[in-house]
Order: C-alpha cells, then sequence, then structure tokens
C-alpha cells in the first residue's frame, strides 16, 4: 500500500497559541495558517499541543491526566509484561551487575506511552522520532509534567531527539544503551481502525514499517544488556530475527508480544 505523509499546517486558537507560532515553525519546519479548515493541523494553544485531522478528530500527548500515567501508578506495574520484558521486575542492579539507572534507548518514539512507563520504571530514557510534528507533541507533554510537582521526577529522565533511528543507532557518538526498544509500526487490522485512535493517527502520520531488518541489527547491535521489540500477538517476529543465533525469549500480554534479544551485559 502506497502511503503518503499528509501536509500538515499549524494553527493557532487562542492568543497564548499565538505567541507560540514562531518556534514552532522554526522547530517543525511546517507553515502556518489562520484558517481552522486548512486540513491537517498542529493546533497550538494556551492547553498545549494537539494534532487534528481534516475530519476534526484529533489527539494529543497527555503525561499528566492520561491514561499512562494511571497505569504507571497500578500497584502491580512492576509485574506487567513491559517491566519483565525489560528486566525491570526487579532490581536492575542485582540482576545485571550495573550499578546506576538503567539506560534506554526507545527507537520508535511514537506518542511516547511505552517511554513514559520505562520511565516510571526507573529508566532514563531517550526517545527517538523521526517525526517532527510527533517531537513536538512529546517535548510539549514533558514540559507541562516538568512543570507538575506530581510528574515532573519522571518527566526528567526523558529526552527527545528527532532524527532517523537507524541513523542514530549506528552513530557511534551517540549516547550508549543497555537497552534498545522497539515498537515498529505494523499493518493494522480493520476493526483496530474503528478503536484505536492513537494508533489510527500514528499509521497516517508516519506510515508502514519499511526497515525493519536494518533497525533491528542495528539495535542489536547498540544495546549492552537486551534488545526488547513489541509485536500484536500472533505476529510474526520482526524481520532480521533470521540472523540473530543468540538467546531469544517472549512475554506474552492479552493483545501483545514482548520479544527480548538477550545481548549480554557489559560490566
Amino acid at each position: 500500500m502506497n502511503w503518503t505523509a499528509p501536509e500538515i499546517f499549524i494553527h493557532a486558537t487562542d492568543a497564548v497559541g499565538k505567541t507560540k507560532i514562531p518556534a514552532l515553525a522554526k522547530k517543525t519546519g511546517l507553515s502556518v495558517t489562520e484558517d481552522p479548515d486548512s486540513g491537517w493541523l498542529l493546533q497550538t494553544s494556551a492547553n498545549g499541543l494537539r494534532i487534528v485531522r481534516p475530519d476534526g478528530v484529533s489527539v494529543n500527548v497527555d503525561f499528566i491526566e492520561g491514561k499512562v500515567n494511571r497505569r504507571a501508578d497500578e500497584s502491580n506495574f512492576r509485574k506487567q509484561p513491559l517491566a519483565r520484558a525489560l528486566g525491570m521486575n526487579k532490581p536492575f542492579a542485582a540482576s545485571t551487575g550495573i550499578a546506576r539507572v538503567p539506560r534506554v534507548i526507545d527507537a520508535t518514539a511514537g506518542f511516547g506511552t511505552d517511554a513514559w512507563m520505562m520511565a516510571s520504571l526507573g529508566c532514563s530514557v531517550t526517545l527517538l522520532e523521526d517525526s517532527a510534528v510527533l517531537c513536538a507533541l512529546l517535548n510539549d507533554a514533558i514540559d507541562a509534567a516538568l512543570a507538575n510537582v506530581a510528574t515532573a521526577r519522571t518527566a526528567q529522565s526523558m529526552h527527545v531527539i528527532h532524527t532517523k533511528a537507524v541513523d542514530y543507532l549506528t552513530d557511534g557518538s551517540a549516547n550508549s544503551a543497555d537497552i534498545v526498544y522497539l515498537d515498529p509500526m505494523y499493518p493494522m487490522a480493520r476493526k483496530q481502525a474503528l478503536v484505536k485512535k492513537g494508533m489510527q493517527f500514528l499509521h497516517e502520520l508516519i506510515g508502514p514499517d519499511s526497515n525493519g531488518s536494518e533497525l533491528l541489527s542495528s539495535a542489536l547491535a547498540k544495546a549492552s544488556y537486551r534488545v526488547v521489540v513489541k509485536r500484536p500477538k500472533g505476529a510474526d517476529v520482526l524481520s532480521g530475527t533470521e540472523n540473530w543465533n543468540g538467546q531469544m525469549t517472549s512475554i506474552d500480554s492479552p493483545n501483545t508480544r514482548f520479544d527480548v534479544y538477550h545481548v549480554g551485559t557489559r560490566r
């Protein structure tokens, strides 16, 4: 299926939003419009940033009141599949011998849901994102979380970089990582499109995965402890897995599977 990135315009809905336009236009490279019916909009206001589709449906990133923060507060959070896949269901130093905060690269940041969970588990997370619009949404949400007493500590552990993931992972001068986390885009079922608004937006904004094998290869070379790949339950392993000769385990949840590539531990 052919995919073309939508043309997006910056649109302010109030006076505060207008003051944010110059910096936002510089960071994203997007044009500005005063017409609310211009199509896809990166909407800015006193309430932050929001991406709006031509049909009026919109989405934002919220690390304060959103579902993602409530999930991180659940009593069994460290026993859930993501924590287990990362090796964060028990003290990191005890299982790895690394006496510091675990460093994670989320190479497919998207709306930052899993990155926030990883930061909530005590990881230092570098979020890689190739979409300037998604980077703007992520940074806006992190800034808001930094200004909130309840979420500031977690937000301090997150850093967004606008880059192509493979370029960053293969850059020898870039920060090292204990764990590289991948959640490549997977073809969306028709029934999912009706209920999962965030995933639908991601499909429309960034398109299908086209470099899974290269992404996995670069992640395996970058990580010192493990690579974690999130897949829909029942999906094939990520392309390139056939070239991996090391240990691999999987952790299942009702709708998701985490494939864990055990790279080893650098002491």
